[in-house]
């Protein structure tokens, strides 16, 4: 499977699938704030969950180069009059300064990226493509531990 970024929406599907049987994995801590957060709200244990998502995909942090792009993207947009919500405007700046696309099931909150570099990769397609190449391994949602926070 190619390196590929994933959005908090499919965070959440990947994690439910079970994360050991993917490779190449990759979110940003915004997209993995959201989906702590919504764990935070249930009550569950945010520490364990974080550990086993971070032995399991490479999070990327909001380094320069993302926020670079990150702030071109904003100058260009607030110029043009078009104005888009800061965690989406800083998961692009991420995926594009890293080369990576983004798995999403929210193509409109990003298609306006795609001018900039952000090549998306629709959440259904790529979950369908794990089906095909099938599964391996066991991961904490196995041990009955199921994320079940509210999607953004």
């Amino acid at each position: 499977m190619e390196d590929a970024c994933l959005d908090s929406d499919a965070l959440i599907e990947a994690y439910q699938a079970g994360l050991s049987r993917f490779s190449g994995l990759h979110t940003t801590c915004i997209s993995l704030y959201e989906f702590l957060r919504g764990l935070a709200y249930l009550k569950k244990d945010v520490g364990e969950y974080k550990t086993h998502l971070e032995s399991h995909l490479n999070v990327l942090g909001l380094d320069n180069p993302g926020i670079v792009q990150a702030s071109k993207i904003f100058g260009d947009l607030k110029r043009n009059g078009s104005l888009v919500q800061d965690p989406d405007l800083l998961i692009a700046g991420i995926c594009i300064a890293n080369s990576l696309p983004l798995v999403t099931g929210n193509a409109k909150h990003f298609e306006r990226f795609g001018k900039y570099g952000l090549a998306l990769r629709p959440l259904n397609e790529f979950m369908e493509t794990v089906e095909r190449e099938g599964s391996s391994g066991s991961s904490l949602q196995d041990s009955k531990k199921k994320y079940s926070g509210r999607r953004r």
